[in-house]
């Protein structure tokens, strides 16, 4: 989303409240959690470990079975959580500067990897259906977020300058802590 400073301070300020002053949870952890490569590295954490079965199996109670089908699937999406905060962020650039048309193409890319990869796997039918489902929509958003990554380098060449750094006051501290 498209939003002011004013805005972007009162989105960190409720995720500082909510996190840090509610849940206890450290400033560093707080930073660290804006980092897409935590979120990728969760995803991972998850799906390649016994903590799956944990989740899975116990929190959210799901029969074996489906577990163990979801856990192939899982680990198949693991690229997908970087693809969609990487293409996210670079379609809000391409908007921001009224280049939306590479937004709608590539909305086009990632439906035609998405159809071909199930055509292909409705066809081949020798693949279980969460592995073709899981494919197609992991390499729908990669293929996309390739494509939006293309279309934003003039963009980012041309048009996005270098900012300085931000330094945020929390409410109840004297302490700065850099926006990086």
């Amino acid at each position: 989303i498209e939003a002011t400073e004013f805005d972007r301070e009162r989105i960190f300020n409720l995720g500082y409240y909510t996190w840090v002053e509610q849940q206890g949870v450290s400033v560093a952890d707080f930073d660290r959690r804006k980092r897409q490569d935590f979120w990728t590295g969760l995803h991972a954490l998850v799906a390649f470990t016994p903590l799956y079965d944990v989740v899975v199996g116990h929190l959210l109670n799901s029969s074996p079975e489906v577990a163990a089908a979801a856990r192939s699937g899982l680990r198949i999406m693991t690229p997908w959580t970087a693809a969609i905060a990487y293409r996210r962020f670079h379609q809000g650039v391409l908007i921001r500067f009224q280049h939306s048309r590479p937004v709608a193409v590539g909305t086009a890319v990632r439906l035609l990897v998405l159809v071909t990869i199930l055509t292909a796997g409705v066809l081949y039918q020798r693949v279980p259906g969460i592995v073709v489902a899981s494919t197609a929509v992991a390499c729908a958003v990669v293929a996309e977020a390739v494509f939006v990554g293309w279309a934003v380098r003039p963009i980012l060449a041309e048009r996005v300058r270098s900012a300085p750094a931000l330094s945020l006051v929390m409410s109840d501290a004297n302490d700065t802590v850099d926006a990086d």
